[in-house]
């Protein structure tokens, strides 16, 4: 079994591919929910936090503009002590562009009327469940976790990927990130926003074939 191990990068490629080439509605979707922990190393929570405007600044369907970084607001970060703000790769700006410039094929016109454009106010990944303002008006609410995990799920099955859930995606950002860095521990740290960095290594795989040479040449 996978266990807590991140997704190799011939994985990740598969499941990039398989949702660029989708005819799916939702497939767009689903590519920016998962290049936004692979990319971002954001948790799935944070993930559904995401409203609209955090992601763009010119919300007027067709001009969608990208963010360069995109925050997750203290409120919605586990220990809720400070926010997190990542750079966006220009893969994940390409596939948010993707997404919100066809916000109303994906979910319909009438949909995208009921939220009220601009979308800026709008869940970045809304679920088909509303909540009322104090007005009466339809808000509607964002995917729920569960349903992310169903959702990378059903792709990672369908591939032949063995998945332990969701958080394998944050996963794959810390070792990603930590080859890119050279294996620079404090980096690493602060690119994962942690505290301590025993939560950093923790995050970490090792490779028992690297730790067995050194050992050798001892």
């Amino acid at each position: 079994m996978r266990g807590s191990q991140p997704l190799l990068e011939e994985e990740l490629k598969q499941i990039v591919q398989e949702l660029e080439e989708s005819t799916d509605r939702f497939s767009k979707r689903n590519l920016c929910l998962i290049l936004l922990g692979c990319y971002c190393g954001f948790r799935v929570s944070e993930i559904l936090s995401l409203v609209v405007a955090d992601c763009c600044h010119e919300q007027d369907l067709p001009s969608i503009i990208i963010n360069k970084r995109i925050t997750v607001k203290r409120r919605n970060m586990k220990n809720k002590m400070e926010g997190r703000t990542v750079m966006v790769n220009p893969k994940l700006q390409k596939a948010l562009y993707n997404y919100l410039s066809q916000w109303p094929e994906i979910f319909g016109k009438c949909r995208c009327e009921s939220m009220r454009q601009p979308l800026g106010s709008s869940p970045l990944f809304p679920s088909q469940k509303y909540d009322k303002d104090e007005n009466g008006n339809d808000i509607p609410r964002s995917l729920t976790q569960r349903q992310v995990d169903m959702v990378l799920n059903k792709l990672c099955k369908k591939l032949g990927i063995e998945t332990s859930g969701t958080h394998l995606m944050r996963k794959t950002f810390a070792d990603r990130v930590n080859k890119k860095l050279d294996r620079n521990i404090a980096l690493v740290q602060k690119a994962l926003g942690h505290k301590s960095i025993n939560s950093t290594t923790s995050y970490l795989s090792f490779d028992q074939t690297e730790i067995d040479n050194a050992i050798s040449k001892i």
